[in-house]
């Protein structure tokens, strides 16, 4: 048999028109003038390969099919978005960097302000602290002055100086009340310009110039004791012999050392109305320490007296018979008060 007369299609040899099967080849079932196969029930055409299987219609439709199954060609949708994704990636990653950076500079930013705030805050604590340590101690200081706390044997500011401005204007000779008028009971007036007085020494200079605060207790003594040995230079004396004149100036511890010495019991007063009023009300007389006002320019000791029908004060000025002849309203005196002191009998 020529084998140049055969074609393999799909496994089957054919010879002519007629296919043999490959076990079918001519002498091998040994078997003659049978057909060799089943008939084709499709007919022949369909056990040939169809005609133009290579054309180009045929490699064009395999290309197509390669290319829908080829994942290099064409990708599935999900294999793109995983493509996609894989791509995005480092994007991601430096926009996450970049989130992470931003958002370490903002904590750093963040800590730097809270740091900041928390020191001006430190600050301003203390210079509010500061601000009120020193007004408590100005305040405390102010309190302790006009109290007369000054401590032992330290002359007041606003202790005995110079005479007041009131008397400046006044007669040479001021008239006191005459020493045969002298009582218990009752508060003279005494000037420390009277000529009897004024120019007896004082505290380095005369009664004239520094002698209120002697004065002052002079009048208080002869009240509560009735005594007349103790006229202004007689106590201006006392004072000096005392140790109760320093710098110059009379020392407050005069109205409490100086006149327990002289048999007198003597006690702070609050620069209050009604307390001022209960105390002249018990007939104690009160000294006043004054500050620069009406009474003086430096500083001046005067007596309240007593309380007028109006309900104003009775003031006994040793340096001014104008300010003693007139009433005075209890406010305008006591805001000028230094200190006060009430006096009594022992």
């Amino acid at each position: 048999m020529d084998t140049a007369a055969y074609r393999f299609d799909e496994g089957n040899l054919y010879e002519g028109d007629a296919p043999l099967s490959c076990a079918g080849r001519a002498g091998a079932s040994g078997s003659s003038g049978a057909s060799r196969v089943a008939p084709n029930p499709y007919g022949r055409d369909a056990w040939a390969r169809p005609q133009g299987a290579g054309s180009r219609s045929a490699r064009s439709a395999g290309s197509k099919t390669a290319q829908g199954a080829s994942p290099q060609r064409r990708p599935s949708r999900g294999s793109a978005r995983a493509f996609a994704a894989s791509a995005a990636v480092p994007g991601v990653v430096r926009a996450m960097l970049g989130g992470l950076a931003r958002t370490g500079r903002a904590a750093r930013g963040r800590r730097i302000g809270r740091r900041r705030w928390h020191l001006r805050s430190v600050l301003s604590v203390a210079a509010l602290s500061i601000f009120v340590l020193v007004a408590i101690f100005q305040m405390a200081n102010l309190y302790v002055e006009g109290l007369g706390l000054t401590g032992p044997g330290i002359a007041s500011p606003t202790a005995d100086t110079a005479p007041a401005a009131a008397g400046a204007d006044e007669a040479d000779d001021p008239a006191s009340t005459p020493r045969d008028e002298w009582r218990g009971g009752h508060l003279p007036f005494l000037y420390q310009t009277d000529p009897q007085y004024r120019d007896a020494p004082y505290a380095g200079t005369t009664v004239r110039e520094a002698g209120c605060g002697p004065t002052s207790l002079a009048m208080v003594y002869i009240a509560l004791t009735g005594k007349t040995d103790k006229d202004p230079a007689a106590m201006a004396a006392f004072s000096e012999a005392g140790g109760y004149v320093e710098g110059g100036l009379t020392a407050w511890r005069l109205m409490t050392d100086g006149a327990a010495e002289l048999g007198l019991s003597s006690h702070e007063v609050p620069a209050d109305a009604g307390r001022l009023a209960a105390e002249l009300a018990e007939g104690h007389p009160v000294i006043c320490s004054v500050r620069p006002g009406d009474f003086t320019d430096t500083g001046h000791f005067l007596v309240v007296a007593g309380v007028a029908d109006n309900g104003e004060l009775v003031i006994h000025d040793p340096n001014s018979p104008a300010n003693s002849a007139r009433t005075w309203d209890v406010q305008r005196v006591l805001a000028q008060c230094a200190n006060l002191w009430a006096f009594e009998r022992v």
